[in-house]
């Protein structure tokens, strides 16, 4: 993340039961992610300034419900909405800095910005997840940050339809190239020009099913984003008429593993960051990893080959939006990833298995 974790817009106070969580990454005086520290950790100091403040501020009281660790250096600081400190702490729209240290760790300022519109806002506004385990009944207020979220991560809605409203049911079902069911996929449907909102999404349950209530017409039916599975043919065109069931397609991508012991087979999809594509894989050669570091700088010979990934490699997106590359086993590696309007670091230690998801 380098030496801020980068201005994130939309932080909000929280409102009674709720928690905003602020993500940072630890880094030691070389720059490697710290892992294993407590919220109670030797040195811990969390500070914060808000704007137009001059000074920085203790946090009210810190403990053990305010920390959470989520690995390889990433972590998170959480301010509750029932605590009346921690939450007039957020009381101000505006950038806010948040900064963290530890003995471990060399201490870094992490920069947000409080949405002024989510200040001081109504206590009836409440956390989608937290409402929909405790049977509440979505207001439109809340239906509408939801298409705004689905918008975000998939594409352009809204999605508020879910299973449609037309008279027909209609069940597609998605297979491999075994002819085995795929669950788990993310499913849309536009008009057969796409040129219009999304009608009805859903994800497919173990039977590799969606289930929609659509018009007699044609549609163009998009899976995925996917890690494990490729869309070639997509978008699939659906053809209704009546209550309708029609299969498609999809291929289940495979890594290849290193016949070397000594090495693994890295791996990871790169999406779109922002935009109408967003969440959607890259394209061939749009997406890079580069190692920014390495350690142990050491490399094993096997044979005549010397095996080991170098500060400065590079390695391209193929077609799949995938980057794939072999490195030694239990070496921990630093990497930048790019993509079409941003950048991410990753810090990992390579596991002794053929083949590792390093976006996992």
């Amino acid at each position: 993340m380098g030496v801020t974790a980068g201005e994130i817009l939309g932080v909000k106070q929280p409102g009674d039961g709720e928690t905003v969580r602020f993500p940072i990454m630890l880094i030691d005086n070389d720059g490697v992610a710290v892992t294993g520290e407590a919220w109670d950790a030797a040195g811990m100091t969390v500070t914060y300034t808000k704007e137009d403040e001059s000074g920085r501020t203790a946090f009210p009281t810190f403990g053990t419900e305010n920390w959470v660790e989520i690995g390889d250096g990433e972590y998170r600081v959480v301010f509750r909405g029932d605590d009346a400190a921690e939450k007039a702490v957020l009381d101000t729209g505006g950038f806010f800095s948040l900064y963290v240290k530890t003995d471990n760790t060399r201490g870094d300022p992490f920069l947000f910005k409080v949405n002024p519109a989510d200040v001081a806002r109504s206590g009836e506004e409440m956390d989608v997840t937290a409402a929909a385990k405790q049977g509440h009944s979505l207001t439109a207020a809340e239906r509408v940050a939801i298409n705004a979220k689905l918008e975000e991560e998939h594409d352009a809605g809204p999605w508020t339809a879910g299973v449609g409203s037309g008279v027909n049911t209609v069940t597609p079902t998605l297979k491999d190239a075994a002819n085995k069911a795929v669950a788990g996929v993310i499913c849309k449907v536009r008009n057969e020009t796409e040129d219009e909102p999304g009608l009805a999404w859903g994800e497919t349950d173990q039977n590799g099913q969606c289930q929609f209530q659509l018009n007699d017409a044609t549609y163009k039916l998009r899976y995925g984003p996917s890690a494990f599975y490729s869309f070639a043919d997509q978008p699939y065109t659906l053809v209704v008429s009546g209550n309708t069931e029609q299969t498609f397609n999809c291929e289940a991508l495979t890594i290849p593993a290193s016949p070397d012991p000594l090495l693994c087979a890295c791996w990871l999809d790169i999406r779109y960051a922002a935009g109408a594509k967003a969440g959607q894989l890259v394209g061939a050669g749009e997406g890079t990893v580069e190692i920014k570091a390495v350690s142990p700088r050491w490399v094993a010979e096997v044979g005549e080959a010397i095996l080991g990934r170098q500060e400065g490699e590079s390695f391209l997106t193929n077609g799949n939006g995938r980057v794939q590359f072999e490195a030694v086993r239990g070496v921990k590696l630093t990497v930048n990833v790019l993509r079409p309007g941003a950048t991410n670091v990753k810090t990992f230690r390579v596991p002794e298995q053929a083949t590792y998801c390093i976006s996992r």
